[in-house]
């Protein structure tokens, strides 16, 4: 496969869109992407162990997500001093730029729903990820090569902890915030998916669905769990790709598709601080 087209775009990547609207051009693209408030929890409490940074006892007690729920103000207020705001309440509004004392102001809350639906050219829904990437190919004007992708830093089946619909209710009251975010968001995007002929939309989806197999036959020799090349949190197996003999190349697309996010960013950096120091 040919993916030597030279795209030239300038896309930058962000956490806090707060922190970089004021740098930016007023004519800027800005998209972001939203998951199930419920599932998303879940990923974040596993992923980030958020059990082992809410232990009283520096890790001797470890604290499920059951029972953080059980008494989420003591956790949250006396345990969580550092991480409490940024990961265990809300933290897709947070990411938006809502300030952790903020998470109860309705006003607030709905002023900041309000700013980003004005804002934001496109929020993708990550429950409808194929749908949200051809949404993203036609506001960019990309090709299906460009939004190819292989699924990377995936928890293994038995790192997925299961949701009972008890705890699911608990989950979505502790971020009220953050399911009034995602259904407003999951809703104007469905308006948006009805504007696409349908069978245009299940043509692409099936032309990246086979993009992306090609993608993996051509670059993967097998997916192996916890390898040392992709940082995973102790205990939380994660996914990971090892590449055939002939795809080593640093600067080759299987490399590029398969390297771990935090691999990926500081090559990122690097790159722009070279590039800076070039311009002066």
């Amino acid at each position: 496969m040919d993916y030597t087209r030279d795209l030239r775009a300038r896309i930058i990547f962000l956490i806090l869109f707060s922190e970089i609207e004021a740098i930016m051009p007023v004519d800027s693209i800005y998209i972001s992407i939203l998951r199930d408030p419920v599932k998303m929890y879940e990923s974040i409490y596993t992923y980030l162990r958020l059990d082992l940074r809410f232990s009283p006892d520096e890790g001797t007690h470890l604290v499920s997500i059951e029972e953080f729920f059980a008494n989420t103000q003591l956790y949250y207020q006396k345990w969580d001093s550092v991480y409490s705001g940024q990961f265990s309440r809300n933290p897709m509004l947070y990411d938006f730029g809502l300030h952790p004392t903020d998470m109860e102001d309705e006003t607030k809350i709905d002023n900041l729903i309000s700013v980003i639906d004005k804002r934001f050219d496109l929020i993708m829904i990550a429950d409808y990820f194929e749908e949200s990437l051809i949404m993203l190919k036609h506001l960019l004007c990309l090709e299906i090569s460009d939004i190819a992708y292989l699924t990377t830093n995936a928890r293994s089946d038995d790192s997925i902890g299961s949701i009972s619909k008890s705890l699911s209710k608990k989950i979505k009251a502790w971020n009220w915030a953050d399911v009034r975010l995602f259904n407003h968001f999951n809703r104007t995007f469905h308006e948006k998916l009805k504007l696409f002929d349908q069978d245009e939309m299940n043509q692409e989806i099936t032309e990246l669905r086979k993009f992306n197999t090609r993608l993996k036959d051509e670059c993967v020799a097998d997916v192996a769990v916890d390898m040392q090349s992709v940082w995973h949190p102790e205990g939380i197996k994660i996914e990971g790709f090892r590449l055939k003999e002939e795809q080593q190349d640093e600067n080759g697309i299987c490399k590029m598709v398969t390297r771990p996010e935090k691999i990926y960013t500081n090559i990122l950096k690097l790159r722009q601080s070279a590039s800076i120091r070039n311009s002066l």
